[in-house]
């Protein structure tokens, strides 16, 4: 992803932080244990546990539908607005 500057931590409630990004080498130095660069999931298949349909955060068609309408209704509020603002002048 895109890096907006250092990774800076910010403190929240009950000892927890929030990061921009992991930089994992940091935040092992922070915590006093090496991490490892993995990412573990739980199996789909388990009945039991956690809910486990993992899914990409911020893809589908709704995100794309809903930037057509915005744009959409932008276009027609400056029509509109190009239109009261003509008529004032005759």
């Amino acid at each position: 992803g895109i890096i907006l500057g250092e990774a800076q931590a910010e403190s929240m409630e009950n000892g927890f932080i929030r990061l921009q990004y992991l930089d994992l080498g940091k935040l092992g130095k922070s915590i006093g244990a090496p991490l490892l660069p993995y990412v573990v999931r739980l199996e789909g298949d388990n009945e039991e546990g956690f809910l486990r349909d993992w899914q990409t955060p911020g893809f589908g068609k709704e995100k794309h539908l809903g930037y057509a309408f915005q744009w959409f209704a932008m276009s027609v509020a400056l029509i509109i607005i190009y239109i009261v603002v003509n008529l004032r002048k005759l």
